[in-house]
Parts: C-alpha cells; structure tokens; sequence
C-alpha cells in the first residue's frame, strides 16, 4: 500500500480532472513509479457534483501523468507557482533532468520565481541534451533571462544551434553575438536583411543596428559580394539620414507624418532646414487649431456651426479673452473634424493647469486631422474626400511653415528690436548653433534686405543688411546651409497667410 494525495476537483478544456483533499490508500500497482506523498492526476470525463469514489480515482490514474507537462504550463499561464513547485518537487530529481518538456517547466518557474542561477543550469542542461524543446521555447526561455546569464550560455546556444541547422531567420539566433554564427548563417542573414529594402528598416532602429552588425562581421570575415556590400551601405546611410531626420522634427510634426501615407510626405528640408521649432504649448495648441479650421470642410453640414464654436472657444481660451468652460466634452480618438476641434479645447482647457498635458492634446488634435484627410471611407461625422479639396501633403506642408512662424513669431517679439520687428516681412532660413539647438534666423525685411537674428556665445544679436553681408555673418558651420536656403528657397508661406 501507499499514500497517495489527491487535491481538488478542476476543469481543463473539455475534461474533468479529478482531485481530492484525503490522503488514501491505493494498491501500489495502480500508481507504479511514483513516491509515497506525490500529487497525482486522476482524469474523469464526469461532472464534479456527481462526486468520485476511490475506484473511480484509481481506475483513471496515469503512473506519472503523461499529461504532466500541460498540467504544469497551465499552472504557469495562471501563475499558480506554487502548484507547480508543488509538482516538479514530488517528482524524482533525475526524471525532471531526463525530461525535456519537465525541464523546460522547471526553468520556466525558476525564472517566474527569481531563481535565475537554478534557472541558468536547467537551461545548460537543455541545450546540452540529445533532445531539447524546439527552438521558439528556448527563445521564449532566453528573452527571461538578464544578460549577463545569456552571456553564460552562449557557448551552448552556439553548440545547440550548430547541431540543430537553423534557418537564417530563426528567431534563436538573437542569443547569439554575431561573432559566433557560422559562414552560412551570417551570409544567409545578411543576404536577406539587405534584400527586404528601405522599407523594411524605415523607423526600424533594431533593424538598422542589426544590419551594421551584420555588415561589421561579414567585413571582419571578408566574406560576402561587394556588390551585396555596397547595398548594405547605402542602406545603413539612408537609414542614418532619415533618423537624424526624425530626431530633427518637431514631435507634433513627426505625430503627424506617421498618420500619412509615406507617398503623402511632403519632401525635406523640414523647419526651413533647421532642427525642431522651440514651440510652448500654447503655440503648440494654436497650431492645433490652425489644423482644424483647415479640415473644417470636411465636417457636415448639421455640426460645422459647432465645430467652429469649438475653435473659436478655443482661441479665446489661448489669447487669454475667454475663460475655460466649465463643462467639457472629451474627445475620443475617431478621426472626425469635430474630435479635431475638441482635442484643440481640451488643451486649451488644460494650458493652465497642466501644460504638458494640453500639448498632448494640441499633438493628438493634429493627428487626427491628418486621418480625416487619409481615411480611404467616410465615417460618421466625416465626409469622403474631394478632388479639390485639401489633401495631407498640403496640410502637413502648411503645418510644418506653421510650426516655424509660431516659433519666430514669439521669439521675434522677445529679441528683434521693436524698430527692425515693425519691417519683418518672411523668415527664409533658420539653423542651428554649435550645440545643434535654433539658433541662426534669417528674415526678409521689407526694404529688401535681410535680417539675422543669431546666438553668439550665449547672447542674441541682430544684425542687417544685404544678402552678402547677411551671409558674411552667418557662422562658418552653418555658413553653406544659409547659403544654399538663401539662394535657392523661395520665402515659405502658410497655406492662409498669417497665423493667429
């Protein structure tokens, strides 16, 4: 005879699996291999209020549970650890290292439980066994573990991978540093990482690091087609380009252009070739609200009157000649001109109280009315594009010039003497100081010279004259910059002229 304990009555799926509180007594016979006290399985295809009797239990028992290793992962999908120690710690020590799916188990909650170092040589254990869970688990297992434990094992993950013959693209080949892949594996990756093109890495920073490791280890091995070679470099500088790109946009302005299709984007420089407008988020929600009178065709007949309540509610609120309304309703994220109008309010709402907020609101207005003109069908409160009406190049365009003249509108007011601010008429160039910040403006004045508001050690200074002279005191590093924004871009303008 032997002890056997039996827990509670549970469902998994479409089977009962039974369990009971008692320890009882069983013929050994009917649960050979098991130790005295081990929690076992009995499965029934009947009801639980119908109640079991011990036959019943005994007639079902698996002797050491085939379906262990689901019981187990069940248990770790509901995070039950302490059912699942509870399992593995009544079984034999060797059955669980011969096992692959037991062993697997066991890592798994070592990992869940804080036990990285256990968790280290059970993984050791798998990759270096005859047969090991297949590779998607062993990533699965990997991803769990800090660094520095991947780094231990990353002889044996080269060895597992080895005997297994991976594919170029598994997923497994992340554990492993570059240096430590085969010929056959790097060739084969970076083939394919070149092949998938520009569109496969734009906005994709991992991909971007991955395929300079790649290129690094090919060169290191000199292996490879300079041909293939070629292509990869040009890729790596166009996908450096369009991150120093991204890191120069406004981030009202990025939102946007990720809301548009990228045959929609209208073509560089950005800012006037300069990096980000230097905007407050009061600027930043007048911007918003340029954007929604510029949808506002877009909104039916029975809600434009509303509509443009809203903006101009709004405006008043920013200029400071209406007060904030007492009750708001908050926009949701569907892409109607009147959540544009509405996202515009609740920043304007907030600019008081919690101005980073209101900026939220300014940048999700913006994008929102980049979908309404992008949207393929119209929706509720939403009509279906015009042939003549604005598209989203034209706004994004619009926006950008925006962006730029709310900037040089405030800081022309703060550091453009009154006599010389009176005779502005476009800003044609801006760039940035030695620090990469705005710090170089160039403004056509209405004589016909030319202004430069510029940063020199700290300080602004103004200075007039013509083009030549202008260019003359520009700054060497950004000397060509001004020179070929000067001579070649004709002053930008906003799609409505003067912005509010």
């Amino acid at each position: 005879m032997i002890d056997v304990e039996l827990i509670l009555l549970e469902r998994q799926g479409e089977r009962w699996f039974a369990w009971s509180g008692a320890r009882v007594c069983a013929p050994s016979a009917a649960i050979a291999g098991l130790r005295p006290g081990t929690v076992v399985r009995a499965r029934c295809e009947f009801l639980p209020q119908q109640g079991l009797t011990l036959r019943e239990i005994l007639s079902t028992l698996r002797p050491g549970g085939e379906d262990l290793p689901e019981q187990l992962r069940c248990y770790l999908e509901q995070n039950r650890h302490a059912h699942a120690r509870q399992l593995l710690d009544d079984l034999e020590p060797e059955r669980v290292r011969s096992d692959p799916d037991l062993l697997s188990c066991l890592v798994r909650l070592d990992l869940h439980q804080g036990k990285e170092r256990s968790a280290v040589e059970g993984l050791r254990l798998l990759l270096r066994g005859e047969v090991a869970p297949v590779a998607y688990e062993l990533v699965e297992l990997a991803v769990m573990l800090s660094e520095a434990a991947r780094g231990e094992l990353v002889d044996d993950f080269a060895a597992w991978a080895a005997r297994a013959d991976l594919e170029p693209d598994n997923a497994l080949l992340a554990c492993l540093p570059k240096g430590r892949w085969t010929d056959r594996l790097l060739l084969g990756r970076f083939r394919e990482q070149v092949g998938a093109g520009w569109e496969t890495y734009e906005g994709n920073e991992a991909g971007r690091r991955e395929l300079g490791e790649l290129l690094a280890e090919i060169q290191r091995r000199e292996l490879g087609e300079e041909a293939l070679i070629s292509r990869a470099r040009a890729l790596l500088d166009q996908m450096e380009a369009a991150r120093l790109q991204r890191t120069r946009m406004h981030m009202m302005f990025a939102m946007a252009m990720d809301e548009a299709p990228k045959d929609m984007h209208p073509d560089p420089p950005y800012h006037l070739g300069g990096s980000a407008p230097s905007l407050s988020a009061s600027d930043q929600i007048r911007a918003a609200i340029w954007c929604a009178e510029q949808v506002l065709d877009r909104a039916p007949d029975d809600t434009r009157g509303e509509i443009e309540q809203l903006i101009q509610r709004a405006r008043g609120i920013v200029d400071g000649t209406a007060p904030a309304p007492p009750d708001l309703t908050p926009p949701t994220r569907a892409a109607t001109t009147f959540n544009v109008a509405a996202s515009a309010l609740t920043g304007a709402c907030l600019l008081k109280d919690n101005p980073s907020r209101a900026a939220s609101s300014a940048r999700q207005a913006v994008a929102l009315a980049v979908r309404v003109l992008t949207a393929r069908r119209p929706g509720p409160g939403r009509l279906p594009a015009r042939k003549d009406g604005l598209t989203a190049r034209e706004l994004l365009s619009g926006l950008d010039v925006t962006l730029v003249q709310l900037e040089w509108k405030a800081l022309a007011a703060k550091r453009v003497p009154p006599e010389a601010a009176a005779r502005l008429e476009e800003l044609v160039w801006r760039g940035d100081d030695e620090q990469g910040k705005p710090g170089h403006y160039v403004a056509r004045l209405s004589d016909g010279t030319f202004g430069l508001l510029t940063k020199m050690k700290r300080r602004w200074r103004w200075f007039e004259g013509s083009r030549d002279d202008i260019l003359a005191t520009v700054s060497d590093h950004a000397f060509e910059e001004a020179t070929k924004q000067l001579l070649t871009t004709r002053p930008a303008s906003s799609l409505d002229g003067e912005v509010a």
